[in-house]
């Protein structure tokens, strides 16, 4: 439930209110005048409220009241405000009689929380140790329901029949993937150029030359997503002969790098440069589905390493990467040219190409390759040289592999072995005589045995959703919901050990665990979806900017660089347990050259693929969550800004206060199509309606910081009317500022709404369920707790983990 805005507003100050003894004085001073008999601001009325007594049913009016009270925006500051002697007394008065209320309340009922999309495939992976990089399981699933950002939340999780289906036919298909029947495959070992035996096309590119040892590659391609045309080398044209692990080695050399730079660097298309000559040259290996599988346009195309490669310096790549049979490997020049004129062209103005292209199609394919090389390597022009390439595979750990071995045993298991151990670990606890009968008398009597148990433990409740039953958390749901905040998957052994010896509601051992967890590289998972989430990152897909208007954006990865950077300062603030102040002003950011770039700091950084931390004193507005491009891009439209969307943005995500929605009868003010107004007068215009102010004097301020900054983080002085943006403003409580940074001062000043709503949303993500006012009094514990000690990042997480919020319903 959300009440309207509080607008406490007081009439001439009368006796002090001394003590929190008489609360009652305070709201008949300051707040009846507004919301009394004669006058409801915001259709809302105090007058008839008792302060001195426990009321269960008025438990989110005194909080709304506190917040209002405690962020300085009651009483406004058109009015006279109470001593802080007095508003810390109403504060604590408020506080003690809302913990006292909560503490009676009856528990929440939880709804069962199921795994989400992302907790499924993370579970499968590790329940059956099946390597999923390119055989997502749930990619026919429906999307997951958000509540308040968030995916994994039980209540917005629902069950549907189309679900079940689908757990009922992949259930089927992971066991399928699992098994492997036949015998032993043979690995087979191919190089770059190998003679006698070898594969159709293998390691080949379209522009190539087999008269050289070596490969070359020149340009990139990228006219369509997972186009295997243009420059990439493939292993082969038929792919992988197995399901299994292939070893890949590339000995490469960047080249050219810098040359030819005006050349190169002249090339644009729509205004966007088509190679940029500072960047280091970026290694990508993509793994790629077979041929007959799609058009080849649309096939799928997965990115699963990419390096920054050193000028003019042999480097060795070695990677295993798991490849389902007939899908291969490409490997490509990342950043390489591409563009309008022929590569030729650039190395060889005096190149005859139409004559060339007179030739028959069978002659062109068969001297392009060598021609274009020749005149690149006598030019020294940008290029990647691959000197050596080998494949070997298929290879495995073990025979038969630990995914057959999960489904169908060792040898010497009987089946009702195998569906004990499976069971115990699918359904992350022990399993009951009475809950394990079924499933074995499945493996006993059904046509299919043992596939048929396996298949129903996977499609279980048991399985599917998390066990928190009882108002206090056993053990192993504590495992669980540790394992799925931080990692998004089941436990591992270590922490189900602790779980069967009743040691994780010890504060030291969930500490000890905690550590262990975040240095471990599954909490990329946690860092990934919770920063996605709250920072509502998912507008940066649906309200992506508009194509034409920013179309270096699309072309130049800034979508995928901008994300990134949050993600690396978020693991950042954990490692280094800095303060929570960091997410408000910091000195320092995590880019690479695109993002260098974006944000006008050219020659900062030189690599595309490694992120690196540089120094912001030069620019200290990027500082920051608020200097972010993710950020200013998800709090924008994709056309264009408005302080109100950034406003709001800020307070919903930051500050926790979520505004009002407006009257469904307000008659909005007409925009000045003439554009002979600016912004800024326009909303000044907006602000003379009563019901627009006592909003948007919250909303208006946090938004014009961030005018400078256009839909993609990208500075400006000016909009493009040629008005000039002016970003001052001036808070709620009277606190003014000249730009952002005066604002980050601001909000670095009094970090209690900030700490709040951090510490709310972590537990709500850490607990798949929405914070309620009961839960107030725990969350401020924890805030203040945090205030008065500085803690950093980790420690706020460890005191999150610890919390009774944590080890409870």
């Amino acid at each position: 439930m959300h009440h309207p805005i509080l607008c406490l507003a007081s009439v001439a100050l009368l006796a002090p209110f001394a003590s929190a003894d008489d609360p009652q004085a305070f709201f008949e001073q300051h707040c009846i005048h507004c919301h009394g008999e004669h006058k409801q601001k915001g259709k809302l009325r105090l007058d008839g409220e008792t302060w001195n007594r426990a009321e269960e049913n008025k438990t989110e009016l005194w909080q709304e009241v506190i917040d209002r009270i405690d962020s300085g925006e009651m009483p406004p500051e058109e009015e006279p405000r109470p001593p802080a002697n007095e508003r810390s007394a109403i504060l604590s008065h408020l506080r003690t009689l809302l913990s006292k209320t909560t503490a009676n309340a009856k528990p929440k009922q939880v709804t069962l929380r199921r795994l989400n999309r992302l907790q499924y495939r993370n579970t499968i992976r590790d329940l059956l140790l099946l390597d999923l990089t390119v055989n997502d399981p749930t990619e026919a699933f429906p999307a997951d329901d958000k509540l308040e950002g968030f995916d994994n939340l039980g209540e917005a999780l629902q069950m549907s029949d189309f679900l079940l289906r689908q757990y009922l036919k992949v259930a089927r298909r992971l066991v399928d993937l699992s098994t492997f029947a036949d015998h032993k495959p043979e690995p087979v070992t191919y190089t770059l150029r190998q003679e006698g035996k070898s594969r159709p096309k293998n390691f080949s590119t379209g522009r190539d030359d087999p008269t050289r040892s070596y490969a070359v590659l020149t340009s990139n391609d990228e006219r369509a997503p997972g186009d295997p045309r243009g420059q990439s080398l493939t292993n082969c044209r038929d792919g992988a002969t197995h399901d299994g692990y292939y070893d890949f080695t590339f000995e490469v050399e960047s080249q050219g790098r810098g040359n030819l730079t005006k050349v190169f660097g002249a090339q644009r298309r729509n205004d966007y440069p088509v190679y940029r000559p500072e960047d280091l040259h970026r290694f990508e290996i993509y793994v790629t589905a077979p041929n007959k599988s799609s058009a080849v346009q649309t096939r799928p195309r997965t990115l699963v390493h990419a390096i920054d490669l050193p000028d003019e310096e042999r480097v060795v790549i070695k990677k295993r990467i798991w490849l389902p049979k007939e899908w291969r490997v490409e490997v490509g020049f990342g950043n390489g040219y591409w563009g309008v004129v022929d590569p030729i062209l650039l190395v060889d103005p005096g190149f005859d190409l139409e004559t060339f292209r007179e030739l028959p199609k069978r002659e062109q394919y068969s001297l392009y390759g060598k021609l274009l090389i020749d005149r690149f390597e006598k030019a020294d022009a940008p290029r990647i040289t691959i000197h050596r390439a080998i494949e070997t595979g298929p290879v495995y750990r073990q025979w038969p592999p630990a995914s057959h071995e999960m489904i169908w045993g060792k040898e010497g298991q009987s089946d009702d072995e195998v569906v004990r151990i499976f069971a115990t670990r699918a359904f992350r606890r022990p399993v009951s005589e009475e809950q394990i009968a079924p499933y074995l008398r499945l493996a006993r009597t059904s046509p299919e045995g043992l596939r048929s148990a396996i298949e129903a433990i996977l499609c279980s409740p048991r399985f599917l959703y998390l066990q928190e039953n009882g108002d206090e958390l056993d053990d192993y749901a504590i495992a669980s919901r540790l394992a799925y905040f931080l990692w998004n998957t089941m436990p591992d052994e270590a922490l189900l050990k602790d779980a069967a010896e009743t040691k994780l509601r010890n504060p030291k051992t969930l500490t000890k665990h905690l550590e262990r967890m975040l240095s471990d590289p599954r909490s990329d998972e946690f860092i990934h979806s919770f920063v996605w989430s709250w920072l509502h990152f998912d507008n940066t897909v649906e309200m992506a900017p508009d194509p034409i208007k920013f179309y270096e954006f699309h072309r130049n990865r800034i979508d995928e660089a901008m994300i990134e950077e949050s993600r690396e300062f978020f693991r950042y603030l954990i490692d280094e347990n800095l303060p929570i102040a960091r997410f408000i002003d910091a000195d320092f950011a995590f880019i690479n050259s695109n993002l260098a770039r974006h944000y006008g700091l050219p020659g900062k950084v030189n690599t595309v693929t490694a992120f690196r931390k540089v120094s912001l004193t030069e620019t200290p507005l990027r500082g920051g969550l608020l200097g972010q491009a993710s950020v200013l891009t998800a709090s924008a439209n994709g056309v264009d800004t408005s302080p109100v969307v950034r406003g709001i943005w800020i307070l919903e995500n930051l500050l926790g206060t979520t505004p009002d929605s407006p009257p469904p009868d307000l008659d909005l003010p007409e925009p000045d199509a003439r554009g002979e107004l600016t912004i800024r007068e326009l909303y000044a215009k907006h602000r003379t309606l009563q019901s627009c102010n006592d909003c948007h004097k919250k909303i208006d301020p946090l938004g014009f910081a961030l005018e400078n900054f256009d839909a993609t983080g990208q500075w400006r002085t000016q909009y493009e009317s040629g008005h000039r943006i002016e970003s001052s403003g001036r808070m709620p409580d009277g606190k003014t500022f000249k730009n952002l940074d005066g604002l980050k001062k601001i909000m670095a000043s009094d970090l209690r709404q900030f700490s709040r709503n951090l510490c709310t949303k972590l537990l709500t993500y850490a607990t798949g369920r929405t914070m309620e006012v009961s839960d107030r009094p725990e969350i401020d514990r924890l805030v203040e707790l945090s205030l008065e000690n500085k803690i950093g990042l980790k420690d706020l997480l460890r005191v999150i983990v610890t919390s009774e919020i944590f080890l409870s319903k």
